[in-house]
């Protein structure tokens, strides 16, 4: 299987007969060793790709090999499917965390290679696929299953064959390739991804930089995706504090939604896109101010962890006009009944009044300098592969400006050209994997946890 995997990576295989074998040898032995289930889903996903790059480029397609092509396809994601019911491997029962990563990556793959749009308004416009919201959900609880492997965890998988197709990092691009290339709708899992942002390490981190960057091109109000994403970041907080004894994952839970919000909120930095983007800002707030009024005292929290970043970038007449809507909210409240539960809300309302109360030049100023300061300073450029999935050509000082309002015009149409990337390079992308060990090594030794990846 192995060998056959490595061939098909550089050339379509005959394997019509064979690829039935390989469905009923993985329906009858659901035990099988991993390694082989990986190479056996692998190679039956290289088949329907080279299927579908030979539909893709004929002139003529016939109605049998359309219904051939969806037949393989639904086997496989029902093959792919089974693994959604079996829980990650625990005292040696189970899926086990190589297999579940693979799995992940193949599916959402496939997902790329046969979305929609693709598909609509052309004769062949039945391959289209779209999940719908029940798989989704299991495809990313799988995922994030993956993304919370611990680093030792990784340390020990390094040195394993194909193992860069096997990380956080691969899964993680996989996801939110799904989202840059339209795959799915990205309503639900983009916020999901997002909320990981800062979680996971340097390269993690940087995937979902540019899947920002992606759909900030594509869409101007992110307002609902970031605030959803900051919601599911302090619900994990909140899961902690209420279930569990252990102050020292409750820090860090907490810790990890305060830092989301701050590097949310930095797509915001500066005079002109706090201008541009007055209106998702104060969306933010408000809705921000709302859902944590939801549910008081319990959910305040998530004005001192999240609202407040965003609250900070608000201008003078908005920052009043909160104080106002905040002070309404509260007018037949008494907040010394519990002062501890009501802290949050009472910092979050002294830091608002304390902002309106300095000049409003002052503040644009210190901001612009603060901005200066920031392009002065070189920054790390990590080779991360993981990043082409969204931008083939970009420069670091796009990188550098990711705060801005505006986009070029060829930032975009670089966007675009990595989106019609021909099918049969997707599927030799994996061939590329190899090549980077050396640089994920170099990476680590730069950086606590930065190895490089590509899907």
């Amino acid at each position: 299987m192995k060998r056959l995997y490595e061939l098909q990576l550089t050339r379509p295989v005959p394997i019509e007969s064979l690829y039935d074998d390989i469905i009923m040898v993985l329906k009858n032995f659901r035990n099988i060793d991993e390694e082989v289930a990986s190479f056996l889903l692998l190679n039956m996903y290289l088949h329907v790709s080279w299927c579908l790059d030979s539909i893709m480029n004929s002139t003529v397609v016939s109605e049998a090999s359309l219904l051939s092509l969806i037949s393989k396809r639904n086997a496989l994601f029902d093959e792919l499917g089974h693994f959604f019911q079996i829980p990650l491997e625990a005292q040696g029962k189970g899926i086990s965390r190589s297999l579940a990563c693979r799995v992940c990556v193949i599916l959402a793959e496939l997902w790329c290679l046969f979305r929609k749009s693709n598909y609509n308004s052309t004769k062949v416009e039945s391959l289209g696929y779209l999940p719908d919201s029940s798989t989704l959900g299991k495809f990313w609880k799988l995922c994030e299953q993956q993304l919370d492997i611990s680093d030792e965890t990784e340390d020990e998988d390094a040195n394993k064959e194909y193992i860069e197709e096997l990380n956080r990092d691969a899964v993680m691009i996989a996801a939110a390739k799904l989202i840059a290339t339209g795959a799915v709708p990205k309503e639900d899992l983009a916020p999901e991804i997002i909320s990981h942002y800062t979680m996971h390490g340097a390269t993690v981190a940087e995937v979902v930089k540019f899947l920002i960057v992606n759909i900030r091109k594509k869409e101007e109000d992110v307002s609902d995706i970031f605030l959803k994403a900051l919601k599911h970041a302090h619900v994990r907080y909140l899961t902690v504090v209420y279930t569990s004894n252990d102050e020292s994952l409750s820090a860090r839970r907490l810790k990890e939604c305060k830092d989301l919000a701050s590097r949310l909120s930095s797509f915001f930095v500066g005079v002109a896109a706090r201008e541009n983007s007055r209106n998702i800002i104060l969306k933010i707030v408000k809705e921000g101010v709302d859902y944590a009024f939801m549910d008081v005292p319990r959910r305040l929290s998530f004005l001192t962890c999240a609202v407040i970043n965003f609250a900070s970038k608000l201008f003078k007449n908005d920052i009043f006009a909160m104080l106002k809507y905040l002070q309404d909210r509260t007018r037949n409240v008494n907040t010394d009944e519990d002062p501890s539960g009501w802290r949050p809300y009472l910092t979050f309302v002294e830091s608002l009044r304390e902002k309106s109360s300095k000049n409003e030049d002052e503040r644009e100023v210190r901001e612009g300098t603060t901005v200066k300061r920031g392009r002065g300073r070189p920054r790390k450029n990590p080779k991360i592969e993981g990043k082409k999935l969204f931008d083939e050509k970009s420069s670091s000082e796009e990188e550098d400006e990711i705060n801005a309002s505006d986009r070029d015009d060829d930032e975009e149409n670089q966007v675009d050209e990595d989106e019609q990337v021909p099918l049969i390079q997707s599927i030799r992308a994996s061939a590329k994997l190899r090549a980077l060990r050396v640089a994920r090594d170099e990476n680590r030794q730069q950086t606590s946890r930065t190895p490089g990846v590509e899907s």
